[in-house]
This record gives structure tokens, sequence and C-alpha cells, in this order.
């Protein structure tokens, strides 16, 4: 019995599906080498109905939906998304002309469910139900810079230990130290390694995995 279910993010695996296209069926996506490769690059989709009799699901890709063969579905690692950009209704339909059908409803949704109004702020971790139902959308906000996956923190580039993130008061013991770090505490073993900034955490942490 197949793991899958509606909402399932997939990635679809190129070599088994090019395997069952080759028995010359016409129901599954990818029949032509050039529109495959060219629209769907990324193999990343969302399962929105199914499995039919034929034990396929229908996936929601980001250029549109196509029945795939369960064998040629593997389970996408779950991701944590933070915001990159200006999160709001105003700043995305600033950023583009495009007005066609999946951008229409993305932003309906987000106008229902999400905001009361055009410049109200988006929080990311209220999107987990519309990332499925509107995944081309969701494709929209990574590619035009809104939103990005969360990085792991790397270890430590001195000393190969892991490493945390704290609030700055705590790593120098003073409360007149505002901010952020992610550091190699010295207090667990660590060399002392660290990288800070005065706000944001997911700068700090972007910052330390460079560097690391």
């Amino acid at each position: 019995m197949s793991e899958f279910k509606v909402g399932d993010e997939v990635e679809i695996n190129e070599a088994k599906l090019r395997q069952t296209l080759s028995l010359g069926g016409n129901k599954y996506y990818g029949i032509d080498e050039e529109i495959y490769n060219r629209t769907y690059p990324k193999n990343i989709g969302v399962i929105i109905e199914g499995p039919d009799d034929d034990g396929d699901y229908l996936v929601e890709c980001v250029s549109s939906s196509y029945w795939i063969p369960a064998s040629c579905l593997e389970l996408k690692k779950k991701a944590k998304y933070i915001a990159l950009n200006d999160m709001s209704i105003e700043a995305f339909c600033e950023s583009t002309d495009n007005r066609d059908e999946w951008f229409c409803a993305g932003i309906t949704y987000l106008i229902e469910h999400v905001v009361s109004d055009d410049d109200g702020q988006i929080f990311i971790q209220t999107l987990d139900d519309f990332r499925c139902e509107h995944p081309r959308f969701w494709q929209w906000l990574i590619n035009e810079g809104f939103i990005g996956e969360k990085e792991e923190l790397k270890p430590c580039p001195l000393c190969g230990r892991d490493v945390k993130v704290y609030a700055a008061e705590d790593w120098y013991g003073n409360s007149s130290f505002s901010g952020v770090n992610v550091g190699c505490s010295v207090l667990s073993g660590g060399c002392g390694c660290v990288v800070g900034h005065p706000k944001s955490k997911e700068v700090v942490i972007e910052k330390w995995n460079r560097r690391a």
C-alpha cells in the first residue's frame, strides 16, 4: 500500500518516469523531452488527488498538474522556510505583471485567509496549508526571492563542533549586549568562534553558514 496522501510534497524520479514513458502511455507527464525539461526542471510537486484505479497520483507541479505513477514518486524531505523580502500582498503585486489564473488564486487565498489588507505582513509559519494548495505560486515566491529554505547550522569551521544560536547577552554573560549570535561556546568545549547580528536570527544563521 502506498504511503502517499493528498497534500504530500513529492519529488518525481525522472529516471523511473522516463522508463514508464518509454512503454508508450500518454497519461503521464513528460512525453515530450523538451517540454519536460523546460516546464518542470526541479521535479517537485504536491499530490492533489489519488490514487486512481491504476494507483497513480495527480501531482500539481510548477507549470501544471500531471498523473504520475506511484513508483515514480518519492516523498520530499520537509523543508523549513524563512522570509527573505517584504512578505505582503502589496509587495507581491508590485513585483510582477503576471496575472494569470494561478497567481490570482494564490493572491486571493492570502487575502482571504492570511491578511486583512494589501500591505499586511504575511508570516511564513502561517503558510503550511497555502504551500500545499498553491504550489505554483509558492515556487514563484521562491523564484522571486520572497522566501527561501531555512538552512541548518553548519558545524564550527575551526574545531568541527556543533554550534547553537544564542541571545547576545547570554553569549557574553552581560545584559548590556543585545542581538543574536551563532557560536561555538567554550562553556561546552568549543573554540569560541562566533558570528553576531543586532536583530535577525535568520541573517546571523546565513552569515554563519557562509563562514563555515
